[in-house]
């Protein structure tokens, strides 16, 4: 773990002040700017004080100290010499290649610094202005964070407001690929007026156990990232400080909202992150009262402070952190010695992401890449002509109405192929060879060891990716009840489906069922309680809902969203990337036409008696009309499958 910034003042501290100064440099220093710095040609740039690009106002001293372990840039650095505050400005410029790039800074670090320098970051849409502890760390590079930049990139380092020496030394731009995202989240309670899509709107009453989970990036992707309130401690308000015009560090909407505490601390977390990747966080916190109103921000062993009154132009930054091994980080909230009250308004989450991958975690791209790439073992059944339901593998599980039939249908881009047809109808009629009418699914059998066991079950710990593609029929019809269409399940217990995708109302609910004890004691029954443990609810697009808000709960209807109904009558191709486990080290990525449509990390099925994984089933069930009398304001549900592909990665 690297420190970026720690707000704890230690009484007794060996001192390493810099006690000589070469020269001083008055009024205003610039040094031309020079095309050659382009990063269309190189991914990489250092701008130090003595290079093309760097510019002061103001009076600063040059100084070449360095010492405590602590190192300078180059040959030497500027200094403000503690005086002249709100007066002096260093400025690195550069031409860029309009992209995405992380910025880097490097100071020699000392006690006598500030510990709250302002970098401000010109972007391609604004400003950015953090304040950065240069007591510590120093001496390397350390991530500021992640920007986009036109055709030039600018950071301005000031003195205004600051409590030491504040330090120019270097400044270093690395240009980075779109696999870098930021999540930007507005804390409020309830419905917000401003309503920007870049932001994701809290809108929970401060209560633990509260959540907003799969949050979206600016760009409106899902990450698979939840925000979760784990204290009860937090109050909410909405009389925050107000510019007028958007001219504060967040819109004058996210300033307007927030959380604050009176006494304990409260703490927040955030899960479905990855291990792999590094975040930055950067906290605004404001009130529109004046006085004392310093909130103390901690991550690890990481800490910064903030006082809100009054606060519309500065924030602060934990940055370079690593989740734990299970994609979690918790966020501890404080207030400063001596203060009212603490206060949080808006987090700001940069995702460095290492693994090349996009904002989901287990190093799966946003899309889905080529599935040779993830190819150990490849199962395909391709209808492509007019076979019968046991070639190739597949096993009707319950026949079809038509007796299991594959019919000959519009493949799409795939022309016209055969399918697997899959029709049930709520009139208590019974299928050829069935016995059963609320019900068809088909299973994937006489799969090869040492992949499976029975040639059916997945192992514990392997990856596998299944995938199909799908319609729902224009006779499909949307009614007041969830229909399965495909999942996990275990062998033993009927009732415990494990993890499954269906269709609920006008929207698609997902939900697994896990059980953590392993083992069990007989009569085809695992340790531990039945665990319904997780639902989640997406519009078609993806987008995550909340019961009661987005739909209601009763009839399973919502408005403003985009419903299931939008994918009636297409194919649709549908992926899970798994690893079935009934412990952490699990997770699923559900691809939805070969787009993320949701992600998540931990236990995702039960752990039988028998020591068997899930196997995958797909096709129609529609559990309320086991009861035929069951009025649910639909009478038939029907949709094609014209291929199912099994691969496991290597």
């Amino acid at each position: 773990m690297k420190f970026f910034t720690k707000l704890l003042i230690i009484s007794s501290i060996l001192l390493f002040f810099s006690c000589e100064e070469d020269f001083t440099l008055n009024s205003m220093q610039h040094f031309p700017l020079a095309n050659s710095f382009n990063l269309g040609e190189n991914s990489e740039i250092i701008i130090d004080n003595t290079d093309l690009g760097f510019s002061t106002t103001g009076s600063w001293t040059i100084s070449t100290w360095q010492g405590g372990g602590y190192t300078r840039y180059g040959d030497d650095y500027y200094h403000d010499n503690n005086t002249g505050k709100g007066s002096k400005a260093a400025t690195f410029t550069t031409s860029v290649t309009p992209g995405n790039y992380d910025v880097y800074a490097w100071w020699c670090a000392s006690p006598n610094r500030a510990t709250n320098t302002p970098f401000e970051i010109i972007t391609s849409t604004g400003s950015e202005t953090i304040l950065i502890n240069q007591r510590e760390q120093g001496g390397e590079w350390i991530l500021i964070g992640n920007y986009t930049f036109g055709s030039t990139a600018n950071v301005i380092i000031n003195n205004a407001n600051t409590d030491g020496y504040v330090v120019a030394d270097a400044i270093k731009l690395e240009a980075t690929s779109n696999n870098n995202y930021r999540v930007q989240v507005n804390i409020t309670s309830g419905t917000p007026t401003y309503n920007n899509t870049t932001w994701n709107h809290l809108n929970l009453a401060p209560s633990s156990g509260a959540s907003l989970n799969n949050l979206q990036d600016t760009d409106g992707n899902a990450t698979g990232i939840n925000f979760k309130i784990t204290s009860s401690g937090f109050i909410a308000n909405n009389n925050g400080p107000q510019t007028g015009d958007d001219s504060g560090v967040v819109p004058d909407g996210v300033m307007k909202t927030y959380y604050y505490i009176e006494n304990d601390e409260q703490t927040l977390e955030l899960t479905g992150l990855n291990a792999s990747d590094t975040y930055s966080f950067t906290f605004y916190g404001g009130s529109s009262y004046s006085g004392d109103r310093t909130a103390i921000y901690t991550i690890d062993n990481q800490s910064v402070s903030l006082n809100a009154a009054l606060n519309t132009s500065q924030t602060v930054q934990i940055s370079n952190v690593i989740p734990n091994s299970t994609g979690n980080i918790i966020i501890k909230m404080n207030k400063g010695l001596g203060a009212s009250y603490g206060f949080l308004n808006s987090i700001i989450i940069d995702v460095n992401s290492s693994s090349g991958g996009d904002n989901s975690t287990n190093d799966l791209p946003s899309a889905l890449p080529p599935l040779e790439l993830l190819r150990g073992y490849e199962f395909e059944d391709n209808i492509g002509r007019n076979v019968n339901i046991t070639q190739d593998g597949i096993k009707v599980h319950h026949l079809s109405r038509e007796g299991g039939i594959v019919i000959s249908t519009d493949g799409g881009s795939r022309g016209t192929v055969g399918a697997y047809h899959f029709k049930i109808l709520n009139d208590g009629d019974t299928y050829s060879g069935s016995g059963e009418f609320y019900r068809q699914e088909l299973e994937p059998r006489n799969l090869p060891a040492p992949y499976f066991t029975n040639g059916r079950q997945a192992k514990w710990g392997q990856e596998y990716v299944y995938q199909l593609r799908r319609k729902m029929t224009e006779n499909y019809q949307i009614g007041n009840e969830y229909v399965g269409f495909m999942g996990g399940k275990n062998d033993y217990f009927s009732s415990r489906s494990g993890t499954s995708l269906k269709t609920e109302g006008d929207h698609y609910r997902y939900e697994m069922n896990f059980d953590t004890e392993s083992g069990g004691t007989g009569n085809g029954q695992e340790d531990g309680p039945y665990v319904p443990w997780r639902r989640q609810y997406f519009a078609s697009d993806g987008e995550v809902l909340e019961p009661g808000v987005d739909f209601n709960s009763n009839t399973f209807m919502g408005s403003g969203y985009e419903k299931i109904s939008n994918d009636i009558g297409k194919w649709v191709v549908w992926t899970w990337h798994v690893k079935w486990s009934y412990e952490s080290d699990g997770f699923l990525r559900i691809y939805k036409d070969n787009q993320l449509f949701m992600s998540y990390d931990g236990p995702n099925t039960f752990k039988d008696i028998v020591d068997r994984a899930p196997y995958f089933k797909f096709g129609i069930y529609n559990n309320y009309w086991k009861n035929p009398n069951n009025n649910t304001g639909s009478s038939i549900q029907e949709a094609y499958v014209d291929y199912f592909r099994v691969y496991v990665p290597e």
